[in-house]
Formats: C-alpha cells, sequence, structure tokens
C-alpha cells in the first residue's frame, strides 16, 4: 500500500490503470467477509490514496462502483483501523466530488 500510495503521489492519474489490473487481487481482500482486518484496510487504503492522489475526475471514478458500496460497509466494521480508513476514503470522495 505504501508503495502504491507514493506512485500514485508522484503520476496520480497516470497509475489508475495499475490499480485497475489489481483489481483481481484488491477487491477480494476487501469483499471475502473471511479476510483478515490487515486485507481489508489495505484494499481500503489504496482507494483512499486513489481518490485523494488521482481525484474522483482522475480516474477513481471508474472505481467506485467496485469499492464504495463495501467501503461504506466498513464505516462499521469491528476493527478501528478498517473503520478509519473507510472513513477517511467517503470523505475524501465527498470533498473531491465538491471541490474536484
Amino acid at each position: 500500500a505504501e508503495c502504491m500510495s507514493s506512485l500514485l503521489k508522484e503520476y496520480r492519474e497516470h497509475v489508475v490503470p495499475m490499480v485497475e489490473h489489481l483489481n483481481p487481487y484488491l477487491l477480494p481482500m476487501l469483499l471475502e467477509v473471511e479476510r483478515q482486518p490487515d486485507e481489508r484496510r489495505v484494499a481500503i487504503s489504496i482507494f483512499d490514496d486513489v481518490v485523494e492522489h488521482a481525484g474522483v475526475s482522475g480516474g477513481a471514478n471508474s472505481l467506485l462502483p467496485q469499492y464504495m458500496p463495501r467501503v461504506l460497509q466498513c464505516c462499521l466494521d469491528p476493527d478501528e483501523d478498517v473503520r478509519q480508513v473507510a472513513v477517511y476514503g467517503v470523505g475524501m470522495c465527498f470533498a473531491h466530488l465538491l471541490h474536484p
């Protein structure tokens, strides 16, 4: 997640295709109920970074339908770290939607 975050900070929307290529690995980490909280946190953190650094209009929009429903559910996750990154991601989405 830290490596992807660094790439997104530097190259912004140009990294979104790489994230989309990783979806077969990231989405199960987020969607499968038997996954560990750390796996959910990593998947959400990468989504958060895409929204924050690439922006909704810069490519994150393509990820919203796949990620956002589960990110919203994770706002109520029993694990506090998962809740924190989920709420942060929702906030980033609203911030970028209001001020693209």
